[in-house]
């Protein structure tokens, strides 16, 4: 028998970039289509939104507007990037969200995987910390910081 103990302990997460730099905390989440994985080649689930308020067959970043930098107009591409990475993406604005926050959904940015799947979306583990937890040990997918501002009107949807 293997002898297990879970460690009861709360910790404040350790937010990854410069708060001078990277002022939104960034929220990768897995939508309701996302699976394992496996589904981006599946059309009907594009029929399943990523946040209630966002159209069918998009990805978008959701930010509340009471967060969004200047210049930045709902519907429009962004950039938003950290120490490790970015992506542009279109922003969608979400009272729901919390200030500061920037909630993009993990899924997309295929460069393969067949039809439906690739150049679909922007692969939101680009701009990930890739350190571990500082108890478990667990990918810490929530601990980034970021910045948010226009994208340029020649790469939508793509790694930059």
């Amino acid at each position: 028998p293997v002898k297990f103990q879970f460690k009861p302990v709360f910790d404040t997460p350790e937010w990854h970039g410069d708060e001078g730099e990277y002022p939104m905390k960034l929220i990768a989440y897995r939508p309701l289509g996302y699976a394992e994985g496996s589904g981006a080649n599946q059309p009907w689930l594009r029929f399943l939104r990523s946040r209630p308020h966002i159209r069918y067959w998009v990805v978008a970043a959701s930010i509340n507007p009471a967060s969004v930098p200047h210049g930045v107009h709902d519907g429009e591409t962004i950039a938003v990037t950290s120490p490790w990475g970015s992506i542009t993406i279109p922003v969608q604005f979400d009272a729901r969200v919390e200030p500061g926050i920037v909630a993009i959904p993990a899924g997309g940015g295929h460069k393969a995987f067949g039809r439906w799947a690739a150049g679909f979306g922007a692969n939101v583990q680009t701009l990930l910390w890739p350190g571990a937890a500082r108890y478990t040990g667990a990918d810490a997918e929530s601990c980034t910081r970021v910045r948010v501002a226009v994208a340029s009107k020649t790469s939508k949807g793509k790694e930059g």
